[in-house]
């Protein structure tokens, strides 16, 4: 008879390399996130820097 061993080792190898994978795809995901929100802000910034150059070129 055969008999399946279950090695601990393997098993704590496994959780690391999944956590691993899991945590690259979160950063990744995470930097485009983040990215997209500064340039969203960013423009804000813009819009409001352009009405007051606009609002003090008019006084």
């Amino acid at each position: 008879m055969l008999y399946a061993s279950i090695n601990t080792g393997d098993i704590i190898f496994q959780l690391i390399s999944f956590v691993t994978l899991i945590s690259i795809a979160v950063v990744v995901i995470w930097i485009f996130v983040k990215n997209a929100r500064n340039k969203s802000r960013l423009a804000r910034i813009e819009e409001k820097l352009d009405r007051v150059i606009t609002d003090k070129d008019h006084k």
